[in-house]
């Protein structure tokens, strides 16, 4: 059996080191809410007591588990790219985009609550598009989303 020399392990692992360091990089943090069903006015609320006809009163449903996106964060990761724009002129940041998803696991109803500009915001808004979500058993609620997505060069 042979072993590598430690003197070729060193550079290797610096080589590797500085490989996955290197270029632009798309973290991503969710943020999410409780979903929201529709209310039936005859239904009861969390603490047993019928539900009022008052529409300004909001309803959450209890849920055990939030949606995914299909592969994980590392799947949407790779539909997000650094736009060559963005790059040239050394933009880095966050992007913060609210959305729904609803029952079937398809995004919509995309609001940049937070952005940079030169093709960030569009391109994470294009990744979600892109994105069907796993609900989790949860198929019979929406839910309101945030995403940020961080920028770094």
């Amino acid at each position: 059996m042979k072993f590598i020399k430690p003197t070729y392990l060193l550079p290797v692992l610096l080589a590797i080191l500085v490989i996955s360091c290197s270029g632009p990089k798309v973290m991503i943090e969710y943020q999410g809410s409780s979903p929201y069903p529709p209310v039936n006015s005859a239904s009861e609320n969390l603490d047993g007591k019928k539900a009022s006809n008052d529409s300004s009163e909001k309803t959450f449903a209890v849920i055990s588990s939030f949606p995914e996106p299909e592969g994980g964060n590392r799947a949407l990761r790779r539909k997000i790219t650094y736009p060559e724009k963005a790059i040239e002129n050394g933009i880095q940041g966050q992007v913060t985009v609210q959305f729904f998803i609803d029952e079937t696991g398809k995004a919509s109803n995309f609001e940049v609550i937070e952005g940079i500009g030169h093709g960030c915001d569009e391109a994470v808004i294009s990744a979600l598009e892109d994105t069907k979500f796993g609900l989790n058993g949860q198929d019979d609620v929406r839910f309101l989303w945030l995403v940020t997505v961080d920028f770094k060069l």
